[in-house]
């Protein structure tokens, strides 16, 4: 009862700066000015206001007074309000969020399939070069097979590196099945 009582009282002192004993009694239903004035010194012991008593006036004057989750009805309205605007504004965060995370999931399959597909294109082209190599070795041994003197196209260099300049050097291959003349001719270019 006790803090039903202390409760109305900062209530009261919300709205007024200045409460009667009458008021208070009224209000908290007690007896008597005794009652009324231990619920002020409790409220005030407390922490939950700041107040005088006056007990020649009768009143209770009212310095300062802690808030109150709900103060009164009119104070409801606005907090709905409010609130139903945060879950708005919430719903609309949500709402974008998802969006994006919707846009990076599409960008990121498109993505996996241009790899996939540049992948697949790159190994048609490898396997289309190495094809295209085998057949041009082929061609060309058959050819050096015909004909003892290699064709100009078909002599070979490589690079070999030089260990103390560490310049790359060009140096023929050795050419085993020519004749003289054309291993100089050969080393001439």
């Amino acid at each position: 009862m006790t803090k039903l009582c202390t409760l109305t009282l900062v209530s009261l002192a919300y709205g007024d700066s200045e409460l009667q004993y009458a008021q208070l009694r009224e209000a908290s239903a007690v007896s008597t000015i005794r009652q009324v004035e231990d619920v002020v010194i409790d409220a005030v012991y407390a922490g939950l206001l700041r107040a005088r008593m006056n007990q020649q006036a009768g009143t209770v004057e009212v310095s300062a007074v802690e808030g109150r989750d709900v103060v009164i009805l009119d104070g409801i309205e606005p907090m709905v309000n409010s609130l139903n605007g945060f879950l708005n504004r919430a719903g609309q965060v949500v709402s974008e969020i998802d969006s994006k995370i919707e846009f990076i999931a599409t960008d990121t399959n498109r993505a996996k399939e241009q790899k996939q597909s540049a992948a697949v294109e790159l190994h048609a082209v490898h396997s289309q070069i190495r094809a295209e190599s085998s057949r041009n070795v082929k061609r060309t041994r058959l050819r050096n097979k015909k004909s003892d003197v290699p064709a100009e196209e078909d002599v070979l260099h490589f690079y070999r590196r030089d260990t103390r300049s560490m310049r790359a050097r060009r140096c023929p291959l050795p050419l085993t099945d020519v004749s003289p003349a054309v291993r100089f001719v050969s080393h001439a270019e």
